[in-house]
């Protein structure tokens, strides 16, 4: 009897794990399908305008400040972008560290919908981008994200 009554908690916290991980996932398309909808603006271009700073905001975050210039063209003239990150080739690393930041960002807002456990976002990201290669499994583990995540010189203390 008290085994039955465990196996239906777990099966219940799992379930509540991947309604949860399913969420996740799905404000991340809804803002990858709303860069993309940006990006044709001859079809479906989105109109609200809290709708397009957000994603011209986002975009700018990931070093793309078309968007930006598009919204405010009258500050065109002294939106640039950052000089090393400019034409970098996308590698995977990268790709799962942004997703990573923004299912944080999520997380914080929506603190219902957070998953326990110290690299459960650091999980889901490294999930969404894998292509099954072993070149991937190798260069895009736990601690490669972890590592690229920390800032860089003295940790803050």
């Amino acid at each position: 009897m008290r085994s039955h009554h465990l196996a239906r908690k777990l099966t219940t916290a799992q379930d509540d794990r991947q309604q949860k991980i399913d969420w996740v996932n799905s404000k991340l398309d809804q803002q990858d399908d709303l860069r993309d909808l940006f990006k044709q603006p001859e079809t479906n271009e989105p109109t609200e305008p809290d709708i397009l700073l957000n994603y011209a905001i986002y975009a700018a975050w990931r070093n793309d400040i078309e968007p930006l210039k598009k919204l405010y063209p009258e500050l065109a003239p002294f939106l640039r972008a950052r000089k090393r990150m400019k034409n970098a080739p996308l590698d995977p690393l990268t790709l799962v560290v942004w997703d990573v930041r923004r299912i944080r960002t999520h997380w914080k807002n929506h603190p219902d919908k957070k998953i326990q456990g110290a690299t459960a976002a650091i999980d889901i990201a490294i999930a969404r981008w894998d292509d099954g290669s072993d070149q991937y499994k190798e260069e895009v583990t736990v601690d490669t994200v972890l590592a690229r995540l920390k800032p860089s010189g003295e940790h803050r203390r």
